[in-house]
């Protein structure tokens, strides 16, 4: 299982398909993946939040190897993004108090950012299922990159005709976006975000 930046919905559907949740860190970075990248919808289309990296698009390393850029200041970006992108959502305030200290704590791993955002997602849905990491899954992880979505086209793979479909905060200016970020479910539908996902 990819280790992902609050992933699409179809790769945290498989998250909830799996118990206990093992995710390798000894899987490759992936330049322009979803390990550091979260989309969500906003005014005038999708917006992409990405966690920078030291080395930038030229890093070759293991996620357990990868570490956060934190000079450039993208804590404060992404909260104040998510802040303009779902003040108005049903239930943002609802999930605010728990979610606000993550962007106010330092991470230096990008594999430890992601596990505990993953956990904390888990947790507010109301799900039991456990989630650890191992070292020794590199062959399977590398094995099955071929069916890994990508950012450029996880709006039209496969899983994405099969997800919820709900109400989203600027559906009326820029129609339904499907697969966008577990967050924006969470958004806007709360407590019946796992009931959904299952359905």
């Amino acid at each position: 299982m990819e280790l992902a930046y609050f992933p699409p919905l179809s790769e945290f559907r498989k998250c909830l398909q799996t118990n206990p949740l093992v995710f390798s860190t000894a899987q490759p970075f992936r330049k322009n993946g979803f390990q550091n990248r979260a989309f969500i919808p906003a005014a005038n289309g999708l917006i992409c939040l990405t966690v920078p990296v030291k080395g930038g698009r030229e890093v070759k390393a293991s996620m357990k190897e990868v570490k956060i850029d934190n000079a450039q200041q993208w804590q404060t970006r992404h909260w104040r993004t998510l802040t303009a992108a779902y003040g108005r959502s049903p239930w943002f305030e609802y999930y605010e108090p728990s979610l606000k200290p993550f962007y106010h704590t330092l991470y230096s791993e990008l594999v430890d950012w992601n596990i505990d955002l993953i956990r904390w997602l888990l947790t507010m849905l109301g799900s039991g299922i456990p989630v650890t990491t191992n070292l020794e899954d590199a062959a399977q992880e590398n094995a099955e990159i071929g069916s890994i979505i990508r950012t450029s086209t996880f709006q039209h793979h496969p899983f994405s005709t099969h997800l919820p479909v709900y109400t989203q905060v600027f559906s009326d200016k820029i129609g339904f976006q499907p697969n966008v970020s577990i967050l924006d479910l969470l958004f806007n539908e709360g407590k019946r975000s796992l009931s959904l996902l299952h359905s």
